[in-house]
């Protein structure tokens, strides 16, 4: 019998009950385009469980703070046709009448599959993400700012270490990603508690196992940039000359990859990057090419214009005015020495980025460059 879905074999309908309080939350894990890969699973997961999906916050990359939630980077709207939602102000009053740790499920998901888990050097490339999984950073944060009561923000640094503060822990081994409702319940369905709360959801789940692809459809509208992020960005790059080259790069020790697997042809040098968009310029005669970067270190990318209440450490307020941030978006290659390969090709133009970058945050900033890709004529990705 058919639910009304586009390939219905593809995917179950959760048909239990949405009014049991019952959540999954999350921490987001790497850069923007992992935290939104993140999400993909997260949404997956809470679907198949039939838990409420707690949204998280943004960053830019790894090691930068926080920002606002995900309301003020997508319209995500299109979510609440696949899986309930609630943000971190909806998930603390549903629980305001539990003590902490109370009803709090918390599972640490070991990747069998990713060179970082499965490695024993893995965590010494990463130590930035190593410390987000170990200490919880991301789930004590938003627990303290926002009195989730998940029984991780409290208590002394040796209580933190085990994480006694929760009603339940364990650790869980996936040798590949979770496929299908069977798996996910067989990996999740023993938790009783009303509050599941994962270390990570990064590459957890295969989604086209658990989403259908009219689902799948409605998870890609809602990840798109804003109407203003995205009108910044295609303004842009409607004043650059055209046919016009993104290449999308970071400077953030891009050779970890390799370097953990011994393969150089996963994760290729800058000149080699540099190599190829020389060649694109000329067999492809194109007028120009731009560089769209995961995010940009600067100094002061804390979230400003806080609303202080007493009772939370700190709201961010999101009709505020934006972080500042350099204007010259030229000077990113220089900045970056991993990145001065690129420094000597002609017909650079990611000048034309400047207007997008006034007034938004690193997260909002991310977010324009990968649409600048996608609205390019054509596009080299690397690392």
């Amino acid at each position: 019998m058919s639910d009304g879905r586009p390939y219905p074999w593809l995917s179950q309908q959760w048909e239990g009950s949405w009014t049991e309080a019952r959540y999954l939350i999350y921490q987001p894990f790497g850069g923007l385009c992992n935290q939104l890969a993140c999400l993909e699973c997260a949404v997956a997961l809470a679907r198949a469980t039939g838990r409420t999906l707690v949204l998280p916050r943004w960053r830019a990359q790894y090691g930068q703070p926080w920002l606002s939630e995900g309301s003020d980077y997508f319209d995500l709207s299109p979510l609440s046709r696949i899986v309930r939602c609630a943000t971190l102000d909806q998930f603390a009053a549903a629980r305001a009448g539990s003590g902490d740790g109370e009803g709090v499920a918390l599972v640490r998901l070991h990747l069998c599959f990713n060179p970082a888990w499965a490695d024993a050097r893995g965590w010494e490339l990463f130590p930035e993400l190593r410390s987000l999984l170990a200490n919880l950073e991301y789930l004590r944060e938003v627990d303290a700012a926002a009195g989730l009561r998940l029984g991780i923000a409290a208590g002394s640094a040796a209580e933190r270490r085990r994480w006694s503060g929760v009603e339940a822990e364990r650790s869980l081994e996936l040798p590949q990603p979770l496929r299908g409702a069977r798996e996910v319940a067989a990996a999740f369905g023993d938790a009783a508690q009303s509050v599941l709360a994962l270390d990570h959801s990064f590459c957890a789940a295969a989604l086209p196992s658990l989403l259908d692809a009219g689902e799948r459809a409605l998870l890609l509208q809602a990840l798109r940039p804003s109407p203003r992020i995205r009108a910044k960005a295609e303004g842009c790059l409607a004043a650059a000359r055209r046919p016009c080259l993104a290449a999308h790069d970071g400077p953030w020790r891009s050779d970890r990859l390799a370097e953990l697997t011994g393969d150089p042809r996963l994760w290729p040098a800058i000149g080699s990057v540099a190599s190829q968009i020389g060649a694109l310029l000329e067999g492809r005669q194109l007028a120009s090419w731009l560089v769209a970067l995961d995010a940009e270190k600067k100094k002061n990318t804390a979230p400003r214009n806080r609303k202080y209440d007493g009772a939370k450490p700190w709201k961010q307020n999101p009709t505020s005015a934006r972080e500042d941030t350099d204007s010259a978006a030229s000077r990113r290659i220089r900045r970056h020495s991993a990145l001065a390969a690129l420094s000597s090709l002609p017909r650079r133009a990611e000048a034309v980025l400047q207007t997008a970058e006034r007034g938004e945050d690193a997260v909002a900033l991310a977010l324009a460059d990968l649409w600048a890709c996608v609205c390019a004529d054509f596009f080299v990705g690397a690392p």
